[in-house]
């Protein structure tokens, strides 16, 4: 999980919208949970791989909800519990998806209902949302260290 947070961050560090790296993040956790073997081996203990991703991705995430808070994109008061929420419903969503109970093509609505969560409308989640996704370079090709 923090190689993955490390691998989006080297993206996002180009993006100059705080809101659209937390899209974007959040959009690149639920495609890799949804398409990685490893996570969906994981998924059925969704209260420990929830509580995993809320620790080891919590730094970048909560970050990133702070930055786009500040800049006024998004309306909340605390990042912290809306990071919280966020890790369970994507791990809900990623479980439902990869056992055939939501199809794949549902990803992009529940981005937008993530998005939501921070307080912005349906029309800028959905623009958020739909926003151009470079891909990630390969696992361990990612620099080593956050940046704040």
């Amino acid at each position: 999980m923090h190689d993955l947070a490390l691998r989006i961050q080297e993206v996002t560090d180009t993006f100059e919208d705080p809101a659209q790296v937390y899209a974007f993040g959040i959009r690149k956790v639920l495609d890799t949970a949804t398409n990685d073997v490893r996570w969906a081996q994981m998924l059925n203990r969704s209260e420990v791989i929830a509580d995993a991703m809320f620790r080891m991705m919590g730094p970048f995430a909560i970050r990133d909800l702070r930055l786009a808070s500040q800049a006024g994109r998004f309306e909340m008061s605390n990042a912290e519990p809306v990071w919280r929420l966020t890790t369970h419903a994507l791990i809900g969503a990623s479980f439902a998806i990869t056992t055939g109970q939501v199809p794949g093509s549902a990803s992009d609505q529940i981005i937008v209902r993530l998005l939501c969560m921070t307080g912005i409308g349906v029309n800028s989640a959905v623009e958020l949302a739909s926003r151009p996704r470079p891909a990630l370079k390969p696992e361990g090709k990612a620099k080593a260290t956050p940046s704040t």
